[in-house]
């Protein structure tokens, strides 16, 4: 077969595209992987925030004047 035939020519930029769509998919599934282990992670900083006893005591603003309710109440 002639490898600079018109066939051999599309079968080899097929399996290029193909190639280059699973790198690309590759990429794209590292990169939402990251993406919920960042999502985990600010989860659970979230979570260890809610049992931290400064979140359970209400929030003075400077002058004393402003009382905010704490912030478990408010979730």
């Amino acid at each position: 077969m002639n490898p600079y035939s018109y066939e051999r020519k599309l079968a080899k930029k097929i399996v290029e595209h193909a190639l280059e769509r699973c790198r690309v998919e590759k990429e794209n599934t590292k990169f939402l992987i990251q993406v919920k282990e960042t999502l985990v992670e600010i989860s659970q900083r979230g979570r260890e925030v809610l049992w931290d006893e400064r979140f359970d005591a209400p929030l003075v603003l400077a002058d004393s004047k402003i009382i905010i309710p704490n912030p478990k109440s408010i979730l």
